[in-house]
């Protein structure tokens, strides 16, 4: 692990557990590259915790380095400041065709979990809708100037295959990622039921406006499902978890363990909540521990993140081994079965033994492969004969 790195866990440490020996000063006696560590705290996005550890020691530490991350905080701040007030601006277009519509990981995160706007850095705007809703909303963002922000017009062949599409608001560019689903349901298989996060959603105000955001328990295990899903690259991910599992009053874990099962998603809160403590120190509250412990195959995946982190890789591989860490991060064998057809489908015929299949999901593919590609050129067939016929 590179000291850079180690800088970076040492100062998150040194903010989040009170009276921590966090070994900083024998790290600064190191050889530090100090653009190095200022480019690794810009992706990670902790430039508030380094800057904190950092200012306590004026006398290794040059001055430079300490007004460029004193820079970067003032900057980011801006930034999230601006982005609050683009989506205050975007609720009222929600608003006038009635469509609720619920905010989430953005500045009502930052009211909740950290009572404050300038805590975290973040880059844009989320927000979820019913995805009955999609059509008529995007219709009334386009008509009011957003953007895709790969240009275009819409396809709504998105909607099946995806979650979301990406805005770019008109008065200063900034991203807007609208959902119909939180996650995608067909690629992730964890399920967020607008209705049911509207129903327990809670208000937040961010400059006097009310914005509604999910509930403290929904708001932890869609951080806990999106930390997962992207293997954790981030810190500011594992530090939103760290402080909002030590919030007072603090989350109802009998009520986040029945949620997590309903989603399948036990094994992933778990695995946050032990990298927490492994990287950071962090331990969390005895009633999370019973109801999320770290087995074997918790530590196992842990031990994989650990890995992309320490070698600094800004995202960990993709292919064939990130589809074997989804399947193993699943714990249910009806979202493991889900997750293998899908990616068989999205397969090529030539690519289709990619990811390898545990034994009885092979077995059954090899079995249904032949059915499905019968069915699927079948009714490509006949829909080109339809549109021949109609065209004569």
């Amino acid at each position: 692990m590179s000291t850079e790195i180690q800088l970076i866990l040492r100062s998150m440490r040194s903010e989040l557990v009170a009276a921590a020996d966090d070994g900083i000063p024998e790290l600064l006696q190191k050889n530090v590259d100090w653009d190095k560590l200022l480019a690794m705290v810009d992706l990670h996005g902790t430039v508030i915790s380094l800057a904190s550890a950092l200012d306590e020691h004026p006398e290794v530490v040059p001055q430079d380095f300490r007004d460029k991350l004193h820079k970067r905080i003032d900057e980011n701040t801006g930034l999230n400041r601006a982005l609050a007030k683009t989506l205050i601006d975007l609720l009222p277009l929600f608003e006038e065709i009635d469509v609720p519509v619920i905010s989430f990981k953005g500045p009502e995160m930052m009211a909740v979990v950290y009572k404050s706007l300038d805590k975290r850095p973040y880059n844009d705007i989320d927000v979820v809708i019913d995805p009955r809703d999609t059509r008529a909303v995007i219709d009334h963002l386009m008509g009011h100037g957003y953007e895709l922000k790969h240009g275009g017009a819409w396809n709504e062949g998105i909607f099946r295959w995806h979650n979301g599409e990406t805005f770019k608001s008109p008065d200063n560019g900034h991203e807007v990622d609208l959902h119909w689903e939180i996650m995608s349901y067909r690629t992730f298989g964890c399920r967020f039921p607008f209705e049911e996060l509207w129903r327990r959603r809670t208000t937040v105000m961010i400059m006097d406006k009310e914005i509604q955001a999910p509930s403290l328990e929904d708001l932890f295990l869609i951080l806990c499902v999106h930390g997962c899903k992207h293997r954790w690259i981030l810190l500011k991910w594992l530090r939103d978890i760290a402080v909002m599992s030590r919030l007072d009053p603090g989350l109802d874990w009998n009520v986040l363990e029945r949620r997590a099962s309903r989603a399948g998603a036990r094994r992933m809160v778990a695995l946050s909540l032990h990298l927490v403590n492994e990287l950071l120190g962090v331990s969390a509250p005895e009633a999370a521990l019973r109801k999320f412990p770290a087995n074997r195959k918790v530590r196992a995946l842990a031990s994989e993140i650990r890995h992309y982190i320490f070698a600094e890789m800004d995202y960990g591989p993709d292919g064939r081994k990130r589809h074997e860490f989804y399947l193993r991060m699943r714990e249910r064998l009806r979202d493991k079965i889900r997750l293998s057809i899908y990616l068989a489908k999205r397969s090529t015929d030539s690519t289709r033994w990619l990811v390898p299949l545990p034994a009885l999901f092979s077995l059954l593919f090899s079995i249904a492969w032949p059915f499905w590609l019968l069915a699927k050129r079948t009714t490509r067939l006949l829909a080109q004969v339809r549109s021949n016929s109609t065209g004569s």
